[in-house]
C-alpha cells in the first residue's frame, strides 16, 4: 500500500477491498489496477472461486489492469506448482489463468511462511524491448527483493507460438537461476493486461526509484 500510493497517489485513490466487495459491489467500474499482492494463494481460491474470479477475469478481458506479486502472480497463472514434494505443497489449475502455463516455485530454497527466511535479494536481466514503451532508460540488469515467489513456464502451445500471436512478453529473468526463466510477464489477456512478478518489486531495496521514470500504460 505504502508503495502504490508513493508512486499513484497524486493520480488515484489507493483502497483495500475485501473478497465480498470482488464479489458482489460494483467495483468494476471505478476501478484502475487490481493488485493481489504476496502472501498465500490458497485464501484467494478459498475467498474468490467462482464468482470472484469470473467477475475479475471478465473484468481485465474487457481492458481491465491486473497486477499480480508472488502469491497473486502464482494465483492468475493457469496452474500452480509450489513447493512440491515438501510439507508446503501446493498444486493445482486456478481459474484466472492470465499466463498460459505454469508458475513454479520456490525459485531459491529456504522458504517459510511468517520469515524471512530464505528472502533475498536477486539479479534480474530486464528484456529492454518490452520496456521501451514504458520505461526508455531501463538498465540492462537490476536488483529485487525476493520471498517464495515462483518462475513461469508457459504451456507448449503458447511457447511454441509465433512471437506476433503470443499471448504474453517477458519482462525479466532470473539472472543468478539455470535456464534464466522468467520473473516477470506481461499477459494480453483481449482487451486487458495482467502483469505478474515472481518477486517484489513494491519493496523498499527499490528505495531511489524516481517514480517520474515511469511512464503509466
Amino acid at each position: 500500500m505504502r508503495s502504490l500510493r508513493a508512486f499513484l497517489a497524486h493520480r488515484y485513490d489507493v483502497q483495500l477491498v475485501t473478497p465480498k466487495q470482488i464479489k458482489d459491489e460494483p467495483w468494476a467500474n471505478n476501478c484502475a489496477l487490481l493488485v493481489f499482492p504476496g502472501g498465500r494463494d490458497l485464501p484467494y481460491l478459498f475467498d474468490l472461486s467462482p464468482k470472484g474470479n469470473r467477475r475479475i477475469r471478465e473484468w481485465v478481458e474487457q481492458g481491465g489492469r491486473y497486477l499480480g506479486i508472488c502469491a497473486g502472480a502464482y494465483y492468475a497463472c493457469g496452474s500452480i506448482e509450489f513447493q512440491v514434494g515438501t510439507p508446503l505443497e501446493v498444486t493445482g489449475e486456478r481459474e484466472l489463468a492470465f499466463f498460459p502455463g505454469v508458475c513454479r516455485g520456490t525459485v531459491f530454497p529456504g522458504f517459510k511462511y511468517d520469515s524471512d527466511d530464505g528472502a533475498r535479494e536477486c539479479d534480474l536481466t530486464l528484456n529492454r524491448a518490452a520496456w521501451r514503451d514504458h520505461w526508455p532508460q531501463s538498465p540492462e540488469t537490476c536488483e529485487v527483493w525476493y520471498n517464495g515467489g515462483g518462475a513461469f513456464f508457459a504451456s507448449d502451445a503458447a511457447a511454441s507460438s509465433s512471437s506476433s500471436s503470443r499471448s504474453f512478453e517477458v519482462l525479466a529473468t532470473y539472472s543468478q537461476v539455470e535456464g534464466t526463466p522468467a520473473a516477470g510477464v506481461l499477459c494480453h489477456v483481449r482487451q486487458g493486461k495482467a502483469v505478474l512478478w515472481g518477486t517484489h518489486p513494491e519493496h523498499s531495496s527499490a528505495e531511489g526509484v524516481d517514480p517520474k521514470a515511469f511512464q503509466a500504460k
